[in-house]
């Protein structure tokens, strides 16, 4: 063992905290180093100054102030312990609900809820403003025109357009097909 582990471990030593090993270490230790040995002197003189400041200072009340307690607990007429009346649970309810902390939340939700349903609103109008070109149904299309006859072209789908029910704006005949697939 080294003088550094000896004086980190020295107090537990002391105190008899360390294990069986540990003690018998520090003491191989002890006996063979004077700097390690006057520590110890030392923390034992430091343990004995502070054991004799506590006696000093410590108040035990005398015999007699112990009876005048007795005797007075003893004079004063026992109390009897009026039941609290219990809330009913809607009362227990409104009263937590009314706590600062749940009144705190319950206002952010509130502003939260307004907050995005403004923004809903805001977002929606905006977007009646703007053209869509899946919901004008084959007025305008979003691919190029190709110049002569050309095949059966159906609006662009979209989520507001039945699929089912559109009909084709140039019913295909065989002569289309035909001119449709010549090069």
């Amino acid at each position: 063992m080294n003088c550094e582990r000896c004086q980190t471990e020295l107090e537990d030593f002391l105190y008899g905290e360390s294990s069986e090993r540990l003690a018998a270490e520090m003491r191989a230790h002890l006996a063979e180093c004077a700097e390690c040995v006057a520590l110890r002197d030392e923390l034992e003189n430091e343990n004995a100054l502070f054991a004799q400041f506590y006696e000093q200072t410590a108040i035990d009340p005398a015999a007699e102030t112990w009876d005048a307690i007795r005797a007075r607990i003893a004079s004063e007429p026992a109390r009897q312990i009026q039941p609290e009346p219990t809330a009913s649970w809607w009362q227990s309810l409104v009263s937590g609900l009314l706590m600062p902390g749940v009144l705190r939340q319950a206002a952010l939700a509130l502003l939260l809820v307004g907050l995005s349903v403004a923004a809903t609103i805001f977002l929606m109008k905006r977007g009646k403003d703007s053209v869509n070109i899946a919901d004008q149904g084959g007025k305008q299309q979003a691919t190029p025109q190709i110049q002569g006859p050309s095949p059966a072209v159906s609006p662009i789908p979209s989520p507001t357009t039945n699929i089912a029910k559109v009909e084709p704006l140039v019913k295909p005949s065989p002569a289309n097909l035909q001119q449709a697939t010549q090069p």
